[in-house]
């Protein structure tokens, strides 16, 4: 006997694939999503853009360059670094103070680099103290640094050199003397003499 009775359609079966589409979509959509987008500068500022020799201007221009760029703490140096570089022609008592001025401040005002950064290294360049120095409150929280306290107290010390320069400054040779016997008094601190 035939059964002449209609199959009923299963309508459930495109809503699911429906379903399974919307997923799938959803899926991917979600996954591009969360890949960053990388925006181009809104200029092609470089380190040659700073080609003045008068404090103002090569601090506005490091400025505009590192402003103009994605931020890196290795760059932000290397700006620095080329600002003093081309003050060695036009040295000038006045230059660390305009720096700070045109350069340090409005850096520290638009937060494009961390405020601690900027400040730490104009120190390294034109502060009388050694700010790679750790905390000397308690000496022996810093025994498992002494190396790397040793290598940024030789780093800074170069930056002064530059720093003073432009300045027409001393060489800070007393300065490092001083950062030298901290160092000292924390490595004996850490290195006790042994008793036989």
């Amino acid at each position: 006997m035939i059964n002449h009775t209609k199959r009923k359609h299963n309508t459930t079966r495109p809503a699911g694939l429906s379903f399974l589409i919307i997923c799938t979509f959803c899926l991917f959509s979600c996954n591009t999503a969360t890949v960053p987008v990388k925006t181009t500068p809104l200029t092609s500022a470089s380190i040659s853009d700073i080609t003045s020799y008068h404090a103002e201007q090569a601090s506005k221009q490091a400025y505009n360059v590192i402003v103009n760029n994605y931020y890196s703490q290795e760059f932000f140096e290397k700006v620095f670094m080329q600002v003093v570089e081309n003050l060695k022609q036009n040295k000038d008592p006045k230059n660390a103070e305009i720096i700070k001025k045109y350069l340090i401040q409005p850096l520290v005002q638009t937060g494009h680099v961390p405020p601690a950064v900027v400040k730490k290294r104009w120190n390294y360049y034109f502060s009388s103290s050694f700010v790679s120095l750790p905390n000397v409150g308690n000496m022996s929280a810093h025994c498992s640094k002494l190396a790397q306290i040793s290598e940024n107290i030789v780093k800074e010390y170069n930056c002064k050199i530059d720093g003073f320069e432009i300045c027409g400054w001393p060489k800070p040779t007393k300065e490092f003397g001083v950062a030298m016997d901290t160092f000292d008094a924390i490595w004996a601190v850490c290195n006790p003499p042994a008793f036989d």
